[in-house]
């Protein structure tokens, strides 16, 4: 009784301590509020915001897709016609766009649980203004740097689905509503998509600011400078990327996996769709390690174009990562073991 009794107050203690250290360090804590502030203000909101209330625009007005891209879409992920918009504008909108619609798609009740847990783990992806205008110009200073870590991205998200789809390939399609609203008058379609672009743009900028204070804390550890920066691409993306722009091809696999940040952002999106976590973060480990290497076959097949652009940034084609290599293998040694036991997607 009295250990359960201590143990309550766990929580409390760990507050507590976390606002000491935050005292005892608090130059290293203004270091990196003001290097995330920085981050946030040169690199994120200048390509993101305007992208965000596009995309949210866009779903107001969302319909359904083209019948041969219905079929298309069905016949890989074996999933209902009426989600192929939500897979195509979670691809365009970033990471939390396709947890979000298919959230709001199980609490609407015109998507069934076990169709919603499918999609979202593969309709997360980084958007194409992240990938293209905030790592590929803003950081690598080179758009079409940009376009290779978006297209590898996408590609992983597709073969992410195809896999999923062939599990469930002897099932029946459950059928979906109706997944899209009424059209609405456009200025109150245009309020609300600025609005929750505001909302998601906070969100984002605060995970980025509290990794960016975790990372300078680290940093006083006594540990090798590369363990540091790999900590800080688990744990968000954009310092992430920030940190490995002159590792070019590591990109790839950072962008793919999302960092914590992303998942701590939709984690009550997929708690309503009933997504676990340690299969969420499965996939996302597979999703940077198929990124990772498409994004090395694409600057094998096209080395000039990307050697060109990327001034000061030199990219080998094909080189053996042994730390990727090892995710790789064991991402798709537990996914086979969880598939067989039945448990990965339940």
């Amino acid at each position: 009784m009295k250990k359960k009794a201590w143990a309550k107050h766990i929580p409390l203690l760990a507050v507590c301590a976390a606002a000491g250290v935050l005292i005892a360090f608090s130059p290293q804590v203004k270091t990196g509020i003001a290097a995330g502030l920085q981050l946030c203000g040169e690199t994120l909101i200048p390509s993101l915001f305007l992208f965000f209330c596009l995309c949210h625009l866009a779903l107001a007005y969302c319909r359904q897709p083209p019948r041969l891209l219905a079929r298309c879409y069905t016949k890989l992920f074996h999933l209902p016609a009426n989600t192929a918009m939500l897979f195509l504008l979670s691809l365009a909108g970033g990471y939390p766009m396709g947890a979000l619609m298919c959230a709001r798609a199980v609490d609407s009740g015109r998507l069934p649980q076990q169709q919603a847990r499918r999609l979202s783990l593969f309709a997360c992806a980084a958007g194409p203004a992240f990938c293209i205008l905030a790592v590929g110009e803003g950081m690598c200073h080179s758009k079409s740097i940009g376009v290779f870590l978006y297209l590898s991205n996408v590609l992983a998200q597709v073969l992410l689905g195809c896999a999923i789809g062939l599990r469930y390939r002897k099932e029946p399609i459950c059928k979906a509503d109706n997944l899209y609203a009424e059209n609405k008058a456009f200025s109150a379609a245009f309020c609300e998509a600025v609005e929750q672009s505001i909302s998601a743009m906070l969100s984002v900028c605060a995970y980025v600011l509290l990794f960016s204070v975790l990372l300078q804390l680290f940093s006083l550890l006594p540990l090798p400078q590369s363990l540091v920066r790999g900590i800080g691409a688990l744990l968000e993306v954009t310092t992430g990327c920030a940190a490995f722009a002159d590792r070019v091809p590591a990109l790839a696999f950072i962008i793919g996996f999302g960092g914590f940040s992303v998942f701590f952002q939709i984690k009550k999106y997929l708690q309503i769709a009933g997504t676990k976590a340690s299969a969420f973060l499965l996939f996302r480990l597979i999703s940077g390690a198929l990124g990772y290497g498409i994004f090395r076959l694409l600057l094998w097949c096209f080395p000039q174009s990307v050697a060109t652009l990327a001034a000061g940034v030199q990219v080998q084609a094909f080189s053996v990562s042994a730390p990727l290599s090892a995710v790789l293998v064991m991402s798709f040694a537990a996914f086979i073991l969880d598939n067989k036991k039945g448990k990965l997607f339940q």
